[in-house]
């Protein structure tokens, strides 16, 4: 695929999901399903990563700057729209049962609420301290009591109860997830260089003065980025009742979200894994 090519589907992929993500306007959760708005929320987390990586390929030039294109922003947005949706994968779609996604559920709530490991020194501050503190006595309750929580290992069970909600490394969440744990080692260390200031992203960024490697590394990145947000579109239909009751799934949008969805999921094969396709 030529880079015009894929420009042109990120685009569409990126319409795609809005157009699909709209036809839920309007619509009411139902309190028994309020947990679902969290679905909505890692979903637009996606969607911005991928829309700035997006805006980010065009490039920019600064008063006595030369013409750059950020690819190494690009693969730390990356990286974290693919967390984002290992961290959906976990707790919406692989629970095999009930009791299952209740224990992940609120398993990742608990550790949503880091600010309790630390007592405010401020009065006003100290009220919200106290009451964030229930909440997290009031989650440990409701974790405990899950058959799943009941099966761990004492240090599992404690990890958790500290706010760990996730007791598998990145790669077994997406070996879970239907990508090649290899693949996604290989990936991943890449995207983390960048994060982390590796010498070896830092020497690629010097040795990439010119638009065009800058861009053909940025579109590596952002064809990662598609797969991502092709895999939580396809998810996220699935997981919202009323979206798959609008969903026309002969339509465009839907084609090449399922498309897209299919080679994130090809990657697993080791002939298309070491081709440049």
């Amino acid at each position: 695929m030529n880079g015009q090519q894929q420009i042109g589907d990120c685009d569409k992929l990126i319409d795609a999901f809005i157009t699909i993500g709209n036809k839920m306007a309007g619509t009411n959760i139902l309190p028994s399903e309020e947990y679902l708005y969290n679905v909505e929320g890692l979903g637009k987390k996606i969607l911005n990563h991928t829309i700035t990586s997006r805006v980010l390929l065009e490039g920019y030039q600064l008063k006595n700057y030369e013409p750059q294109i950020d690819f190494c922003s690009i693969a730390v947005l990356t990286r974290a729209s693919l967390e984002t949706y290992l961290a959906l994968h976990h707790i919406f779609i692989a629970p095999q049962n009930e009791d299952e996604k209740i224990f992940k559920l609120k398993s990742w709530y608990l550790g949503g609420l880091d600010r309790v490991k630390f007592k405010p020194a401020f009065k006003g501050i100290l009220q919200k301290w106290e009451k964030e503190n229930q909440h997290a006595e009031t989650l440990r309750a409701e974790i405990v009591s899950t058959q799943y929580y009941q099966q761990l290992s004492p240090k599992s069970q404690e990890r958790v109860l500290k706010g760990e909600w996730k007791l598998e490394g990145w790669s077994q969440l997406a070996r879970a997830a239907n990508f090649n744990e290899k693949y996604f080692r290989k990936i991943y260390s890449y995207l983390c260089r960048y994060a982390h200031s590796n010498r070896q992203s830092i020497i690629q960024i010097q040795q990439m003065p010119g638009l065009d490697k800058q861009r053909e590394m940025a579109l590596a990145f952002i064809g990662m980025a598609m797969v991502v947000l092709a895999k939580y579109a396809f998810d996220y239909i699935e997981i919202m009742p009323e979206l798959k009751k609008k969903t026309d799934f002969s339509s465009n949008e839907y084609k090449i979200i399922l498309q897209y969805k299919n080679i994130a999921e090809l990657l697993n094969d080791d002939t298309l894994r070491n081709s440049k396709a």
